[in-house]
């Protein structure tokens, strides 16, 4: 499946989003997570690991989450890229009054990140 017929797949599936809207939804989805709408058309395959975690980060936000759990999600990522998603969650928990619970062994990423560590 390409990246915009996962999108779809769960807004159809969730039933909130009407029929002729999921697309639109999509690329809404796509541009919060900073990838752009050609990569609707793109395979998981064809993606880099960090494109790859954006895709799924949006697929999670279709849901209309409260709370989201990222369970090492920037481990296998370069110190660039990890910087780059620590912006991306913290725009995400801001703008949509989302809870993070953000699970990693790179403390200086997590003290970065959360208000509070356990």
């Amino acid at each position: 499946m390409t990246v915009g017929e996962t999108l779809a797949e769960v807004l159809r599936i969730q039933g909130e989003t009407p029929k002729a809207r999921i697309q639109a939804r999509s690329f809404e989805l796509l541009d919060m997570v900073g990838l752009e709408r050609s990569f609707a058309d793109r395979r998981p395959r064809s993606l880099s690991g960090g494109q790859c975690q954006r895709a799924g980060i949006a697929r999670a936000l279709a849901v209309n989450p409260r709370v989201i759990i990222a369970d090492e999600c920037v481990a296998a990522l370069d110190v660039t890229i990890q910087a780059q998603f620590v912006d991306l969650f913290r725009e995400l928990t801001a703008s949509n009054g989302l809870t993070l619970t953000f699970i990693a062994p790179d403390l200086a990423i997590v003290r970065n990140l959360c208000e509070r560590v356990v």
